[in-house]
């Protein structure tokens, strides 16, 4: 084995290892500095997941309308196009 091969499995071990390291180290920085209990963290992220939900529903259907539209290759007005 020749020292690139060996320099190559070094940072093979190496690289994961620094990851964890940095989620851990991330992980406790965000908890110290967290503006929130844990709870009303939780609750926060529910609700605006509940909103990006809602949004996505409406665009998907602001898209299935449009649809008709764009099959007929524009041949009548789009409804949004006024």
């Amino acid at each position: 084995m020749n020292e690139e091969e060996n320099n190559n499995r070094r940072l093979m071990i190496w690289i994961p290892v620094a990851a964890v390291v940095g989620m851990a180290v991330g992980t406790a920085v965000g908890m110290l500095y967290a503006p929130n209990e844990g709870s009303v963290t939780r609750r926060n992220i529910r609700d605006k997941a509940v909103q990006f939900g809602e949004q996505v529903k409406d665009t998907a259907k602001n898209v299935k309308a449009r649809v008709p539209f764009i099959r007929r290759g524009g041949d009548k007005v789009s409804p949004t196009a006024m």
